[in-house]
């Protein structure tokens, strides 16, 4: 292939026959080289410019002509099929467009900075609203004060303090006449003391006294109505003297003390703001079964045989009323379920009692005796 060929069938391509002359023994043909040429486009022509083809639309006014120094205004429109600019009044069947007149009053504002009818530079800005002068909110026009507002509630931490140090102080009062009572009660687990469990029962009953003179302390030291607000101060000694009261009701009748036994031994029957709560009561009764099963091995020491098989009645009627309960995952819930440990305890006891023949009731030993003799 000649190395100029290409370079002659492009000057064939683009200048035709005259090209041929020149080039009289080329071996190509016009209709090959137009062949080679490239194709035009096979796409159509451009359309024109969508044009408003609704009939029913008004023909839009002629621009006005702008003013060398006039800035024009914006508006702010709806695409709305109609394509009309209106002003917002309600009730008309047309599309509704923005209203534009903030944005001339503040074009209208800004033009007339310079006038002579200007707000004064001082005091806080009143507006008219409906011809009135308009009030003026005092946070706007002053400062606020901060110091004294804080300044009415300092003293407010200072005071609590103070009411719960002295709480605090008659709650350590009543803690202190608890472990006298406690330490007179632990008395019945000595060797015999099972036999003066009803003359230490009347005996703390009177050390009882003390509580309820500290309790009635406490009732006028608490402010009206404020019970909740600070019973998590005295809620558990409450619940230990509650314990204390229940084990002092029993030794001396061997029954359970009921809610208002209790808070008669506390004193809070006569009391205003103080009361001996629900819960208090029974987180009370639960710490009496471990003390009970104490007792029971205690009685099998002191050659009590019978008194085992009445505490396990006894704890099981307990147990039974806590089941009756809807008890939840908190503190009362663990408390409770200490109570069938207790029982089992007691429960083993009377068995060994009952293999051994010792736990069996008066009335049976006695008619034993009589079909001996």
């Amino acid at each position: 292939m000649d190395p100029e060929e290409p370079l002659q069938r492009a000057a064939l391509r683009d200048g035709g026959e005259e090209a041929q002359e020149l080039h009289p023994g080329a071996s190509w043909s016009i209709q090959e080289l137009l062949q080679d040429r490239p194709r035009s486009s096979i796409l159509k022509p451009a359309r024109p410019v969508l044009q408003d083809i609704n009939t029913n639309a008004a023909a839009a006014p002629p621009a006005p002509p702008q003013v060398q120094g006039k800035v024009e205004k914006s508006r702010m429109v709806s695409f709305s099929r109609n394509q009309k600019i209106k002003k917002f009044a309600p009730g008309q069947d047309n599309l509704t467009v923005w209203d534009s007149s903030y944005h001339e009053e503040m074009q209208g504002n800004s033009s007339a900075g310079n006038s002579s009818t200007q707000l004064p530079a001082k005091g806080p800005r009143a507006d008219l609203q409906g011809g009135v002068m308009a009030a003026v909110s005092p946070s706007k026009a002053l400062p606020l004060n901060m110091a004294a507002i804080f300044e009415a509630y300092g003293d407010h931490p200072c005071r609590e303090a103070e009411l719960k140090d002295q709480l605090r102080a008659v709650i350590e009062e009543l803690e202190a006449a608890a472990r006298k009572i406690h330490t007179l009660l632990q008395r019945v687990h000595r060797p015999g003391g099972v036999a003066g469990a009803a003359a230490l029962a009347a005996q703390a009953t009177l050390e009882f006294a003390a509580v309820q003179a500290l309790y009635t302390r406490l009732d006028a030291q608490l402010p009206p109505n404020s019970f909740w607000k600070y019973s998590q101060l005295w809620s558990t000694t409450t619940s230990w003297i509650a314990f204390l009261a229940a084990l002092t009701v029993y030794l001396g009748s061997e029954a359970l003390a009921t809610r208002e036994q209790v808070a008669g031994l506390l004193g809070l029957t006569t009391t205003t703001n103080l009361r001996l709560d629900v819960e208090e009561y029974l987180a009370g009764l639960c710490p009496l079964s471990n003390e009970l099963s104490r007792l029971t091995v205690n009685c099998v020491t002191s050659e009590d045989y019978s008194r085992p098989g009445r505490v396990a009645a006894f704890l099981n009627s307990l147990h039974t009323g806590f089941r009756l309960l809807n008890l939840k995952n908190d503190n009362l819930r663990k408390m409770f379920d200490s109570i069938k440990y207790d029982l089992k305890k007691v429960e083993e006891v009377v068995y060994d009692l009952s293999i051994r023949g010792l736990g069996k009731p008066e009335k049976e030993e006695g008619a034993e005796k009589e079909v001996k003799e």
